[in-house]
């Protein structure tokens, strides 16, 4: 993970003090970055915990449901492979 990301960029519970889904998990990683919620997506694969939580802070939110779990309203998209996350992701940055 870290040729890929900043160790100052990567967030855990323990690390940040606060466990999806409460909302201050995600809200502590926007405050950290200096960033508005509403300008990012989430993608997650856990419904309750990735869906609702990041929905509840205002963020975008993409239910990467590889394991065809629980859905609803709080995902924004659902994908189901890389293939179709890679697809939405490219469609959402053109």
């Amino acid at each position: 993970m870290f040729d890929y990301f900043h160790p100052s960029h990567v967030f855990t519970s323990g690390k940040i003090g606060y466990a999806k889904p409460d909302p201050r998990a995600f809200t502590e990683v926007m405050d950290t970055l200096n960033e508005n919620a509403m300008d990012w997506y989430y993608i997650g694969d856990s419904y309750g915990n990735d869906m609702e939580g990041a929905k509840n802070v205002g963020m975008k939110t993409i239910h990467f449901n590889r394991h065809h779990g629980p859905e609803g309203e709080a995902a924004d998209y659902v994908v189901y492979s890389e293939k179709q996350l890679i697809e939405l992701l490219k469609e959402l940055s053109a």
